[in-house]
C-alpha cells in the first residue's frame, strides 16, 4: 500500500493505494480544519479564565477586570491564566508573551478586562504567523 500527502491552506489530502483487488484502487480523503477566527480564540480565552474562578457562577463577560480592586482573580490565579495561555498558543504555533513591562501597568495592561487580554492574544498570534 502506498499513501501520499499533500497538505494546503488548512486541508490535507490523503491519497493511498492498495494492492488489495477488493479495494478501490484509489481513495481519497480530504479532511478540513476549521478556520480560527477572532471569536473562536476569544471564547477560548474566555474559557480560560472561566475555568480559574472561585465563583462558578459567575460570567465572563468583556469588561470583567482582571487586575486591580475589582479583579475577579488573585495573582496566582492570573498567573495560572497565563500558563495557559501559553500552552494554548503553543498549541497553535506561537509564542505568548505576558512578560511584557506594560504588563501589569494599570492603564495600558493587557490584563486590564478579559476583553483586553483576548485581543492581545490574538494580536499576538496574528503577528506570529
Amino acid at each position: 500500500m502506498a499513501c501520499r500527502l499533500q497538505v494546503a491552506e488548512r486541508t490535507v489530502l490523503i491519497l493511498w493505494r492498495s494492492s488489495n483487488p477488493y479495494l478501490t484502487s484509489h481513495r481519497v480523503k480530504k479532511l478540513q480544519y476549521p478556520e480560527t477566527t477572532n471569536d473562536t480564540v476569544k471564547s477560548e480565552v474566555f474559557k480560560q479564565i472561566a475555568l480559574l474562578l472561585e465563583d462558578k457562577s459567575l460570567t465572563v463577560t468583556d469588561d470583567m477586570p482582571l487586575i486591580g480592586g475589582e479583579s475577579i482573580l488573585d495573582s496566582m490565579r492570573l498567573v495560572e491564566l497565563c500558563l495557559a495561555l501559553e500552552d494554548k498558543a503553543a498549541e497553535v504555533g506561537f509564542d505568548f508573551d505576558w512578560t511584557s513591562d506594560a504588563a501589569m501597568s494599570r492603564s495600558r495592561s493587557m490584563f486590564r478586562t478579559a476583553e483586553s487580554l483576548a485581543t492581545e492574544f490574538i494580536r499576538q498570534m496574528k503577528a506570529n504567523k
